[in-house]
């Protein structure tokens, strides 16, 4: 653009007056584009709202879709058993072949199932190894609505000593498992307990989560219970979330 005039300031008033800089608004678009415009002209309070209650949409399905996945329903009975009697006949569930033990929890209304089914120290070419691995079980009976619901802890543990240095490993999940199932047998000079070397060259063990699980939920659907498997234990008043 040019303007002319005799003087600087003339020049100026013709700018001023002049249209050619004034910003003309682009034209509503339809379609993809309309939604990206106006997207682009919300606040970021209004995006990082709807992400929220997204995030917690998702959680709230995904919690409701794993205790429907993972619950089994009460066998049909005349009469569905007390949580007192309910409890005593937990108690009284034995494992075959498995060293699995049930006892009373922290709470009245819980139970703690445990099994501690890797134990071993070993010594191989000139290094000393360790492993402990153990599941948990904690069950809740909640005697208002018949249901048994059930938290799975998992912990690991490991180390290895020897001339070239040592290494811990742990760790510990809060799960849901679905199936499980693990064999594993490992080579070397055993210890024993007291310290001194066992005869055998090698430590075996089996786990199989069926083996823990399948008495327990037997009992509880022969009484006329529900099983559920929850990630947390919630008050009544907050049980929607997972049923």
């Amino acid at each position: 653009m040019m303007w002319v005039a005799p003087d600087h300031a003339s020049v100026e008033h013709l700018r001023s007056e002049s249209r050619a800089f004034s910003a003309r608004p682009p034209p509503a678009r339809s379609g993809v584009g309309g939604f990206v415009d106006a997207v682009r002209g919300s606040p970021p309070v209004t995006w990082f709202a709807l992400i929220g209650v997204y995030a917690l949409f998702v959680s709230w399905l995904f919690l409701r879709l794993v205790t429907w996945a993972t619950g089994v329903p009460a066998q049909p009975v005349a009469t569905a058993s007390s949580a007192g009697a309910l409890k005593d006949r937990l108690l009284r569930v034995r494992f075959l072949e498995s060293p699995i033990a049930i006892g009373p929890g922290n709470a009245e209304d819980q139970l703690v199932v445990d099994w501690k089914y890797a134990d071993a120290k070993w010594v191989d070419h000139a290094r000393a190894h360790g492993m402990r691995k153990s599941h948990r079980l904690i069950l809740e009976l909640d005697d208002a609505t018949r249901t048994v619901r059930c938290r799975e802890f998992h912990t690991e543990s490991g180390w290895n000593a020897g001339a070239g240095g040592a290494s811990i490993q742990w760790k510990a999940s809060w799960e849901i498992v679905f199936y499980q199932y693990e064999h594993e047998r490992v080579f070397g000079l055993q210890v024993q307990r007291d310290g001194s070397l066992a005869p055998s060259l090698s430590y075996a063990y089996t786990f199989d989560l069926r083996e823990m699980k399948n008495p327990i939920i037997a009992a509880v659907t022969a009484a006329g219970w529900q099983w559920r498997q929850v990630f947390f234990f919630s008050p009544p008043w907050l049980r929607w979330l997972h049923g």
